[in-house]
């Protein structure tokens, strides 16, 4: 691997920067030596075109990248688990009614994970596409005669 031939500042340099710092910033927290900020600047820049510098950058990089998708995809199983856990209660259960704060609790947990799972690029679509039928049973009851109606009997 091309750790291996870095020297231990070079290593340090490439972490700070790949941790957000500038190039001069981690050029300088590494250790290096400088007389000024614009020498700095220059020998950090120097230093990113170095092949070997650039390989452990691109290493750093990917794992970076992959630990970042490792998070997301963490994120997004446990939003769709507390989805499928707020489906699964009956809001309108006359024996264990809920309280307006746990609905409130209930909303603001279900527009958390959708909104990680829109960030994880789980957009809801806005047309569902159906190709079975759906059976619909209707049961009318006689009501009583509405007394207003009554009136055209006299």
């Amino acid at each position: 691997m091309a750790e291996k031939k870095l020297t231990a500042q070079q290593v340090r340099f490439v972490e700070f920067y790949c941790s957000g710092m500038t190039a001069k910033d981690a050029y300088i927290k590494a250790g290096y030596k400088v007389k000024n900020d614009g020498v700095a600047y220059v020998m950090a820049s120097r230093l990113l075109r170095n092949d070997k510098i650039q390989a452990y950058k691109k290493t750093l990089e990917d794992e970076q990248k992959a630990e970042r998708q490792r998070q997301l995809n963490s994120f997004v199983e446990s939003a769709l688990i507390v989805k499928k856990e707020i489906s699964d209660i009956d809001i309108f259960d006359d024996e264990k009614p809920l309280s307006n704060v746990q609905l409130r609790a209930l909303e603001l947990k279900f527009k958390n994970s959708q909104d990680t799972l829109d960030r994880g690029g789980y957009k809801a679509k806005d047309e569902v596409n159906h190709g079975g039928t759906i059976k619909i049973e209707m049961e009318y009851f006689d009501t009583p005669d509405d007394p207003e109606d009554n009136d055209d009997e006299e």
